[in-house]
């Protein structure tokens, strides 16, 4: 499967936008007196988890929306009319992009859990400095929407 430009062009925002959040708050670890071996190693593993399960989110997403190649309206599977064989295949094209998306979902969650597991239990990682970076992509499209309304706003 391609990856399209739009999928590259998010993560990259995404792992720019993390990469420095994390600087900062790394900065603050030194500023507390607390940045270690551990505590860089802790941000390294959550920016790339984040990035990870953000590119991985986008992914397939792209592939849900593949498998809707066509459909702007999909009958429910449930509602589909029986003599129809068009409105079947739209319905059975939502339901296959919907399983495409909860796979996707519960392996990203396994993911994040994992990678918490291990910076909780692994000592070479500090905790925090790799669970803050989880949360780091949803400021960054928060940051980025609200840059935008700003720009939207002076045109």
């Amino acid at each position: 499967m391609m990856i399209q430009e739009a999928v590259k062009t998010e993560t990259k925002k995404i792992a720019v936008g993390v990469t420095g959040l994390s600087a900062v708050m790394l900065l603050v670890f030194l500023l507390l007196g607390k940045l270690d071996y551990p505590a860089v190693l802790g941000a390294v593993l959550g920016a790339c988890a984040a990035v990870g399960n953000f590119f991985l989110m986008a992914l397939s997403v792209q592939q849900a929306a593949g498998k809707m190649n066509g459909v702007h309206a999909a009958a429910d599977p449930d509602e589909a009319d029986e003599e129809s064989e068009e409105e079947k295949r739209l319905a059975q094209q939502k339901k296959a992009a919907k399983r495409v998306i909860q796979r996707s979902y519960y392996a990203r969650l396994l993911l994040v859990v994992l990678v918490a597991l291990a910076a909780i239990y692994i000592p070479c990682f500090h905790p925090l400095a790799a669970l803050i970076p989880l949360m780091f992509p949803r400021l960054v499209i928060f940051l980025f929407q609200l840059l935008q309304g700003r720009k939207g706003e002076k045109n």
